[in-house]
Order: structure tokens, then sequence, then C-alpha cells
């Protein structure tokens, strides 16, 4: 099983903000009952441009690297298929 303060790492601050996220990989298909012998994990977000600030400030720059707020705005942009940033 996953150690939760690993996990905690990443949801406590995607929480605080109120940041839309699901965790995906072998950890959740065995919480949902697949068994599964990966112990991988990966997050989703959902973020539109309005919410990039709160995720850069929700991580420890000296601890985690968020990617510079062009790079997300372009990156969501491209998502949507807007090509006019």
């Amino acid at each position: 099983m996953t150690d939760p303060d690993l996990i905690s790492l990443f949801v406590e601050p995607l929480e605080g903000p109120g940041l839309s996220y699901m965790i995906t990989g072998g950890v959740a298909s065995v919480i949902y009952g697949d068994p599964r012998f990966t112990r991988d994990w990966d997050v989703v977000m959902a973020l539109p441009d309005d919410a990039i600030p709160a995720l850069e400030s929700a991580f420890d720059p000296a601890a985690f690297y968020v990617p510079p707020s062009e790079t997300l705005q372009q990156e969501t942009a491209a998502r949507r298929g807007d090509t006019s940033t």
C-alpha cells in the first residue's frame, strides 16, 4: 500500500485552494477493487486559467517544481484547442 503521507504531500496543497483533481493509476485501481501489482499514482487536474496562480502558490518552490504560468497557460489553451496564446 502506498504511504498516505506521500499522497498527502500532493493532495493537501491542492485541496487548500480548492483545485479540482483526481488520482488515477495503480493505487486508485486497488482502492476501487481492481487488483494491480503497480503502486503508481497519477494526478489529473482541471486547470482553468484563473486557477493557475493558486497552483503556483500551493507548492513550496524549494521542494516542488511547478511549470511557469506561461507554460501552464499554453498547455491549457492547447487542450481547449485555443491557439491564440
